[in-house]
């Protein structure tokens, strides 16, 4: 007996020792526990027992009674939100088909889709409103609530009250025609999901309004012509740029909003780009219901890069009057040489070497048709020209401009073998530079070359240099690069030199351009690869997460953290020391630009921005 009330007493001391010691290191924990749910824990939850971003699509009676009147049973739109929500639930959201009444019970913590609802009542757009003010977020398209529900007509009314956009007077609608494309903005938390800034084909068959984007606001995409570096021509004009808006995003009271001016259908109608407009709804619907992004800068730095290249075909003796400018303006550049004429003017390849602002490429050796050269004449056009190029200059040749523009596969193998970097072409109506087989940058050629302009227009300077400006401009709105070719006999002649000379000058005395040679651009495009950024959202901070993956320190990158649906950023830290960054925030546009320097290879850390 006594043997078993020891036994007792002792386990109940040991059990009030464990107890003790639990309460304990609660106590001491608690502010770890603290600082890991207030930093750490998902932006949905809340004390109250959680709240869920709830996804909704508004199913408009008012507009299928409005297209009953027309003739219409309304078939065709109930269709189309059929077939969104169907595409909505392949990417993994789960979203509920609501009317007026359910519109009126929203949570600010919600998603609301209204497509295609052309007409709708004073009550229905009354609501959404208020429902954006309060904070919720709203994804919505076209003809939007121009219409009554006894067919008065109210014209942008709805749209503008939301956005700030206003249909434009005078050209009014986008009417069916062929050669419409659209352009997605490189820079943009909607193109998360697109790579290079890719051509989207437009398929439509239907007006589509036509915005003017006020200067405080910038389309996420344009419509533009197949080149992709000018809007489309209108009764042989070509669109005005603030009238060539797709695709924008902002905000209004503490809410968000997306809009698109063109039907739903066209996110899966597309044919051939259906899985690239898959990706860009992607990336809308990720951001409209995450309330946030992050995106690089895509060349590291805060100005596009500008691309000025010269091809030495014939004439080469030309070329030094093109390097004569460039250094006069000192102007970055890239001369692609054609090594054979190198060889009968070595001491003009010389004094190009000797320019700081000239970067020597090759142009082949000969001219010729690669395509059709076997293995040793291959090497010989790539291999050798490097060869010769590199002897001649005494410098470096890292850059290859193929002939014609003319490569596939074997020449692209060919070129790393042969230790090129990167090379310079018409690829794929891409806006932004690809890295392909891995190490082989590409720069596309975005930009009327010489030979355009002089084969299509007369050699009116003025003329000529306006629409260069024009393109220069349309593509720096796309956050593209802007590539000026030029060849010595054309633009380099001369005769027409000055030419180039006063595009370049007007070029380099707009804020927003930098000169870049080609090897730049191309070391910049591997560094941004390897460079991973995400986002999260707890209950008082946007979590950046970065990752440098490069084996080198990175003098500068900048990143944008976009945060249109949650509260402005007050301050931010990061979670580890040795990062050195700056930040400036844009109450308007609701993002913050973060500057870090010299980030060190292999370096991983997370920034904790506050929002409240």
């Amino acid at each position: 007996m006594t043997a078993l009330f020891l036994a007792n007493r002792i386990s109940f001391s040991y059990q009030n020792r464990a107890l003790l010691i639990t309460i304990l290191i609660a106590i001491l924990m608690s502010p770890v526990f603290y600082f890991l749910f207030n930093n750490y824990s998902p932006a949905n939850f809340a004390l109250s027992g959680g709240t869920t971003n709830n996804i909704y699509l508004l199913r408009s009676e008012t507009t299928i009674n409005r297209l009953k009147s027309f003739g219409n049973n309304g078939s065709g739109y109930e269709k189309q939100l059929d077939e969104m929500k169907t595409l909505l639930s392949k990417q993994g959201y789960d979203v509920q088909m609501i009317d007026l009444e359910m519109l009126k019970t929203l949570k600010t913590s919600d998603t609301l889709f209204v497509l295609d609802a052309i007409a709708m009542t004073s009550e229905e757009t009354a609501s959404i409103v208020r429902f954006v003010e309060e904070g919720g977020s709203l994804i919505f398209n076209q003809y939007s609530g121009f219409s009554g529900p006894d067919g008065g007509w109210r014209g942008d009314a709805f749209v503008r009250e939301i956005t700030g956009l206003e249909v434009d007077p005078y050209i009014n609608t986008l009417k069916k025609q062929t050669g419409i494309f659209c352009s997605p903005k490189v820079f943009s938390p909607l193109t998360t999901q697109l790579k290079s800034g890719p051509l989207l084909s437009f398929v439509y068959y239907e007006d589509i309004p036509l915005f003017r984007t006020p200067k405080t606001m910038k389309p996420d995409m344009m419509y533009t012509d197949w080149t992709q570096y000018n809007s489309p021509k209108i009764d042989d004009v070509h669109l005005p740029s603030e009238f060539s808006g797709a695709l924008w995003h902002g905000s209004k009271g503490k809410g968000s909003w997306v809009y698109f001016n063109f039907p739903s259908y066209v996110f899966f109608s597309s044919g051939a780009d259906n899985e690239k407009y898959s990706a860009l709804w992607k990336g809308i619907v990720r951001f409209a219901i995450d309330g946030v992004a992050v995106r690089i800068h895509p060349y590291l730095s805060g100005k596009n890069p500008v691309f000025i290249s010269e091809d030495t075909e014939f004439r080469y003796e030309n070329s030094r009057y093109f390097s004569e400018v460039i250094k006069e303006l000192q102007v970055p550049s890239t001369a692609f040489c054609v090594s054979m004429l190198a060889e009968r003017f070595p001491e003009v390849t010389r004094e190009l070497g000797e320019n700081s602002f000239l970067e020597v490429g090759s142009h082949s050796h000969t001219h010729g048709d690669l395509l059709a050269e076997n293995e040793d004449g291959l090497t010989r056009e790539l291999l050798g020209s490097k060869q010769i190029l590199e002897t001649l200059s005494q410098s470096k040749v890292t850059g290859f401009r193929p002939p014609r523009e003319e490569i596939n596969d074997r020449i692209a193998q060919k070129l790393l073998e042969s230790g090129y970097e990167y090379t310079m072409e018409k690829n794929k109506n891409h806006l932004y530079p690809t890295i392909i087989r891995k190490d082989l940058v590409v720069i596309s050629r975005v930009g009327t070359d010489d030979f355009s302009f002089i084969a299509n227009h007369t050699l009116d300077e003025e003329a000529l240099v306006k629409t260069m400006l024009n393109e220069a401009s349309f593509i720096d709105a796309l956050d593209g690069i802007y590539t000026l070719s030029i060849h010595t006999h054309l633009f380099s002649d001369p005769h027409n030199i000055s030419i180039v000379r006063s595009i370049l000058r007007q070029l380099k005395e707009k804020d927003t351009t930098t000169f870049r040679q080609g090897r730049d651009i191309a070391k910049r495009i591997k560094m941004v690869s390897l460079i991973d950024t995400s986002v999260s959202i707890s209950h008082e901070n946007y979590i950046v997460s970065l990752i440098n993956n490069n084996k080198i320190t990175v003098p500068e990158v900048i990143i944008r953290l976009y945060w249109p649906r949650f509260g402005n950023v007050k301050s931010i830290k990061a979670d580890t020391t040795g990062v050195s960054f700056t930040y400036l925030h844009n109450s308007n546009e609701r993002y913050t630009d973060i500057t870090f320097t010299d980030l060190a290879p292999r370096k991983q850390f997370s920034l904790l921005a506050a929002y409240r």
